[in-house]
């Protein structure tokens, strides 16, 4: 199938999951990667969409791209790095698990920055609720990790979601290098 979404309109977006996240039997799709807006953006040919957000299918390849639904930045947390998509609290409905790291340069000119990239692992998780995206709660890497000097710069390169202890719970685990 072709796509309606022009190569323009992602081009900041390295992140991606295609999810049938509305359980409407039509795969949505979710991207992510800088969540800063730049120059060249504005003058671009068509349309570019920096933040992440959700878009859902509509079948045969096309996108419902004016109707986005943007999920919340994070305050100096704004590189995407993985997304997955589990019934983590087995209440019968998908949640989204967001991995981001440090970069903020959208933040630059709002107030303070933290001056460290791809430093750190925060863990955002949200689900869908109609069209609309509904925070639920974000992890923070233990302290142990940030304040080792030895550790100090780690960051997920990728989250896994499965049972590690066999508990039939699904546990969250941040990979790095």
């Amino acid at each position: 199938y072709d796509t309606n979404i022009e190569h323009h309109y992602y081009a900041r977006l390295f992140q991606s999951e295609l999810v049938d996240i509305d359980a409407d039997g039509i795969l949505d799709l979710i991207l992510g990667g800088h969540e800063w807006e730049e120059q060249w953006m504005s003058n671009a040919l068509s349309r570019v969409e920096w933040r992440t957000h959700i878009i859902k299918g509509l079948g045969g390849g096309q996108f419902d791209i004016d109707n986005t639904i943007f999920i919340p930045s994070i305050t100096d947390w704004g590189v995407i790095t993985n997304f997955n998509v589990e019934d983590i609290n087995n209440d019968g409905e998908l949640e989204i698990i967001i991995t981001r790291t440090t970069g903020n340069a959208f933040y630059a000119t709002q107030g303070p920055v933290l001056e460290n990239y791809y430093d750190g692992i925060k863990i955002q998780i949200g689900k869908l609720s109609g069209n609309h995206f509904v925070s639920l709660t974000t992890l923070n890497q233990p302290s142990i990790i940030y304040n080792d000097p030895q550790m100090h710069i780690i960051w997920a390169l990728n989250t896994k979601v499965y049972d590690v202890n066999l508990d039939c719970l699904l546990d969250i685990i941040p990979e790095s290098d």
